[in-house]
């Protein structure tokens, strides 16, 4: 099925989990946030949330600065 990924299209496998997601496209858990069609979704819910057809997944990284 195809979602977007921070803007891309990508193909993954129907019924991936966000937990899932991570690891295929190289994205480590920590450090992190993940919006689900603007929403963003708590880790603990990670797990749970199975991703459909047309998703827009944002991954969203903390940067440290000042």
């Amino acid at each position: 099925m195809l979602i977007m990924i921070n803007g891309n299209a990508s193909e993954i496998p129907e019924g991936m989990s966000i937990q899932e997601l991570l690891p295929v496209k190289g994205v480590s858990g920590k450090g992190i946030a993940v919006a689900l069609n603007d929403k963003v979704i708590h880790a603990e819910e990670w797990e749970n949330t199975k991703l459909k057809q047309g998703d827009h997944v944002e991954f969203i990284r903390h940067v440290g600065g000042g």
